[in-house]
């Protein structure tokens, strides 16, 4: 181990960008995948075209967003190590793109898809003659949790936002990458919401009833 503690600091900060890019990335492949198991989920709610195509375009829209994401984060710089090493920065063959505008779009087409996946449901669910007002107000109160997705995205753009005018990009893209995990938790609880009750019935069969337990 070199004796210089400039040396060490040095390298640790390179560990720790290193580590903060692939977390970052891993989230968002997370959320990306959670979205669309969710989204194969509620293809089959319906068979209406409207709304298959509906749920299509949000997987879609959400694959592309991320792959325009990971390419740029992974391939954005040449040499590919400057987008982690600053001090291949002072090379002025050290080209790489300006990640900020590329985050905030990614924050924006988030907020996008989860509107999408949380009122082309509820739409869905209002529009249905053959259930109970009971059944249509437990469907949409559930598909309507996706609200608290949807206030992490909004939040996490918010913290985004004045990075624009911002020398410490790592302080402001740390916040940002907090409230992303955030999100990210959020929306793989609410897509595990639907097998919770059959947990219940396990676990606490009286907490559901006997009717349930029964089923």
């Amino acid at each position: 181990m070199p004796n210089n503690p400039n040396t060490l600091r040095s390298s640790t900060k390179l560990t720790l960008i290193k580590l903060m890019l692939i977390s970052l990335l891993l989230t968002m492949l997370g959320t990306v995948l959670a979205k669309i198991v969710l989204c194969i989920f509620y293809f089959q709610i319906s068979p209406a075209r409207w709304y298959r195509y509906s749920i299509i375009f949000t997987g879609a829209v959400t694959t592309l967003t991320f792959a325009v994401i990971f390419t740029a984060g992974v391939f954005g710089c040449r040499p590919l190590e400057a987008a982690w090493d600053i001090r291949l920065f002072e090379s002025p063959k050290t080209k790489c793109l300006h990640s900020l505008p590329i985050i905030l779009l990614h924050s924006i087409m988030v907020i996008v898809t989860d509107l999408l996946l949380m009122l082309i449901p509820i739409y869905t669910v209002v529009r249905l003659q053959q259930v109970t007002v009971r059944q249509k107000l437990g469907l949409t109160a559930w598909f309507g949790t996706g609200i608290l997705t949807l206030g992490a995205a909004v939040v996490r753009l918010v913290m985004l936002i004045p990075a624009t005018g911002s020398m410490d990009m790592t302080w402001n893209l740390a916040r940002g990458a907090l409230w992303m995990t955030i999100e990210a938790n959020l929306f793989m609880i609410n897509g595990s919401l639907p097998t919770f009750p059959v947990f219940l019935k396990h676990v606490a069969p009286k907490i559901l009833g006997e009717s349930f337990a029964s089923r």
